[in-house]
């Protein structure tokens, strides 16, 4: 039979959600930027119909103008095609990305044979007094991954992933084990000056 106009479009579009989390304490943290990449590294820049989809989440603060400096966007400040994405989380530790491509082309837009894409997130900038995660995050975008079911009328949105940082750890100072080595060097130079006079004489 022919089909029926837009039944199989030529180009799928969906998105994913997240949230930025300490790993162990599980608070929400604000102010990580990711770079968007394809899962072969390259760098997704904006265009207008990205742009277009992510409207709400651009004028919300949802992205960054810049990598490693948060330059949050606005409706006064856009995010202009060809700029690469930047994944800014907000002060819930919220942060998506809609509109992008998935499947192949002349798959249906939904169901078992819809296909999917994989994409993936390099963080940029780290939350203040968190270390920067050194793998990407890879993650899937097909008919359900960002709303649970988009045949039904009513969209639930579906869960978001959760991306984890842990806090630098820094040595203590002052504590137990740093006056016991302050008190051996003491120790250790008193002695040499000690041997030092008695060679002396």
């Amino acid at each position: 039979k022919d089909k029926t106009p837009g039944e199989n479009p030529e180009l799928h579009t969906g998105g994913k959600r997240f949230v930025k989390k300490d790993k162990v304490s599980g608070d929400t943290l604000k102010d990580a930027i990711f770079e968007l990449q394809g899962n072969d590294g390259t760098a997704i820049k904006w265009t207008a119909a990205l742009i277009a989809a992510n409207k709400a989440a651009i004028e919300a603060g949802q992205f960054s103008k810049t990598a490693d400096t948060v330059t949050a966007t606005s409706a006064t400040v856009p995010p202009v095609a060809g700029e690469t994405i930047y994944l800014l989380s907000d002060a819930n530790g919220a942060f998506e990305i809609k509109g992008l491509a998935y499947g192949t082309v002349g798959q249906a837009a939904n169901g078992t044979d819809s296909g999917s894409t994989d994409y993936q997130l390099v963080e940029t900038k780290a939350p203040k007094d968190y270390s920067k995660l050194t793998a990407p995050v890879t993650f899937t975008v097909n008919a359900g991954s960002y709303q649970k079911d988009p045949t039904k009328i009513s969209l639930g949105l579906a869960d978001p992933d959760r991306v984890d940082n842990s806090k630098i750890t820094i040595p203590q100072t002052g504590g137990i084990g740093s006056v016991a080595v302050i008190v051996a060097g003491l120790a250790i130079v008193g002695l040499g000056f000690i041997m030092k006079k008695r060679m002396a004489k």
